[in-house]
């Protein structure tokens, strides 16, 4: 399987609510997913993971992390492992058992899109945390860009 040459993802949640939903998608493939606020900050926890994966950005790089999405009564369990220095793959199980997608795409374009394509409604809810997380991101991408 090569890397996705195009990437989206998609992010929605209302300021109160206790779902948020959202879609990731690498070339033809596409996982929409809803996912509860009650045991965690979904956001956070996508952002975070992907944070840790970027050497030179996280104080302790990982080469391989896991999180779940809980919808009730279902949870999803998104894996993202680097393959190489630039290709991060994507495997997400629904209820640790069955492979609901799987790609692999550029890490660096993963990041791009991921932070890009939140709307503003979503950054202008974002606790101190995950807004943090998200301007570090924002920067590594503004710090990338600067040096093309």
């Amino acid at each position: 399987m090569n890397a996705a040459q195009r990437i989206q993802f998609s992010y929605q949640y209302n300021k109160g609510d206790t779902w948020a939903s959202g879609a990731i998608e690498l070339d033809d493939r596409r996982f929409e997913f809803l996912c509860s606020c009650l045991f965690n900050n979904p956001l956070e926890v996508l952002l975070y993971s992907i944070y840790q994966l970027i050497p030179n950005l996280a104080p302790v790089p990982r080469k391989e992390i896991h999180f779940t999405l809980y919808d009730e009564p279902l949870e999803y369990s998104w894996y993202f492992k680097m393959l190489d220095n630039e290709t991060v793959g994507i495997l997400i199980y629904s209820n640790g058992q069955n492979s609901v997608f799987e790609g692999r795409c550029n890490l660096i374009h993963l990041v791009k899109t991921f932070v890009q394509s939140l709307p503003d409604q979503v950054v202008l809810t974002m606790d101190e945390k995950v807004r943090s997380i998200y301007e570090e991101l924002r920067h590594f991408i503004k710090r990338l860009s600067s040096h093309v």
